[in-house]
């Protein structure tokens, strides 16, 4: 799983050559948090904010803004539309352009992001009730901050098994159905084994859950 997961990063890079752009952007992520996780954000406006998975989005403005909104119809979560900026001249993260076609081309739509890519929070402001719009921006390379918080991923990313970023990925794909598969057989691994992190793990398999869950629509569950 850890060669996939590699070779998805690679694969990333390659794109990226192929398709360098040298222009600012600016891109979008319609995703919804839970109450606690909105306001984690607010508190660490200007702070550094991580994405645990593979990162999809999308030039389409109105694609990302209705998956938002119609997210903030769940009570349990609040609708997000992030606006991303990217500035290719002062930050050498890889990211991708997923269509086969030219960055150029009005057809082209999603944008993938490696794991754990970094983004500083920009201005955070209420659209309507239960939809808020976060601007965070490519971090530069040179921030310090920046550098603390990848060795501290690094360190956390080492207690996750590859199944358990897979599901992250399929998530990302909107794949929620194999994702769900995926986290009962991890649920099921460590039931059978009495092993002591599956009290770390669970609480990080429930949160996802609920994020597949409510992909499908299926809303209780999700609760």
């Amino acid at each position: 799983m850890g060669f996939f997961i590699q070779d998805l990063h690679r694969q990333i890079e390659q794109l990226h050559t192929e398709a360098h752009k040298t222009s600012k952007m600016i891109i979008y992520r319609g995703q919804g948090l839970s109450n606690d996780d909105f306001e984690k954000i607010k508190k660490s406006e200007g702070g550094l904010l991580s994405f645990n998975n593979f990162l999809s989005t999308s030039i389409d403005q109105d694609v990302s803004y209705s998956f938002a909104e119609s997210v903030g119809y769940n009570s349990q979560l609040i609708g997000i539309l992030f606006q991303i900026e990217i500035d290719p001249l002062i930050s050498t993260v890889s990211f991708a352009f997923l269509d086969n076609t030219s960055q150029y081309s009005d057809s082209e739509k999603e944008i993938l992001f490696p794991m754990h890519t970094v983004f500083r929070i920009g201005k955070i402001k209420k659209i309507k009730d239960r939809l808020w719009q976060v601007n965070p921006t490519l971090t530069s390379d040179n921030d310090q901050q920046l550098k603390q918080l990848t060795n501290h991923i690094r360190k956390e990313n080492q207690k996750k098994n590859g199944w358990y970023r897979m599901t992250g990925l399929m998530i990302t794909m909107n794949k929620f159905n194999k994702a769900l598969k995926i986290f009962n057989l991890i649920r099921e691994k460590f039931s059978a084994a009495n092993n002591d992190k599956q009290f770390v793990i669970y609480p990080a398999i429930y949160h996802d859950m609920a994020v597949a869950y409510q992909g499908i629509g299926d809303y209780p569950s999700a609760l």
